[in-house]
């Protein structure tokens, strides 16, 4: 008998570990044997890794109808990784849609975000940016509702004069 198959990423369980710890769950959706899949699960559980739901065997159909039920019964916004063609509609309906290079460049064109490197740690980085991101765009809203408040009140105090005012605030938008 002849076996072949794929190593793991070198980056797989440093790149896990990480996305876990910040409160993600994690499950695995291949189209490869389900004792195949039932190995990898076992391997990242005794790496410390928890792995809600381990499937294998799945068709691109069924792929999308396991994101589909994600997003009905979560809570939370549903993210796909994928690299190959069988990925491509799931990466489309997931709401964080992340195709990798590496598999088939069909993936590539369904995922709104896409990592040329190929490498599986830069997930990791693309989540730690959105967040820098996100906490950019909250300190803007709260800098320009306090400068909107100060000149605001300036000019209900007759501090300065309405028409200050009413120049200031568009400068406050462009701030942002």
């Amino acid at each position: 008998m002849i076996e072949l198959g794929e190593p793991l990423r070198a980056d797989v369980i440093e790149t896990l570990r990480s996305i876990s710890a910040r409160g993600w769950r994690l499950g695995i959706l291949s189209g490869d044997r389900q004792e195949i899949v039932d190995s990898l699960a076992t391997f990242l559980r005794k790496a410390g890794i928890a792995i809600d739901v381990a499937l294998g065997q799945l068709s691109p159909e069924d792929k999308l109808d396991v994101i589909r039920r994600c997003k009905q019964e979560s809570h939370r916004p549903c993210a796909m990784v994928g690299d190959g063609v069988n990925d491509a509609a799931a990466l489309a309906m997931a709401d964080i849609g992340i195709a990798i290079r590496g598999g088939s460049e069909q993936s590539l064109y369904a995922g709104p975000i896409f990592l040329a490197n190929g490498q599986l740690a830069s997930v990791e980085e693309v989540i730690a940016a959105s967040k820098g991101v996100v906490r950019g765009i909250q300190r803007c809203f709260v800098a320009s509702l306090v400068y909107n408040a100060v000149t605001m009140t300036l000019a209900i105090m007759g501090w300065i004069h309405p028409l200050i005012a009413a120049v200031l605030m568009p400068i406050s938008g462009l701030t942002v």
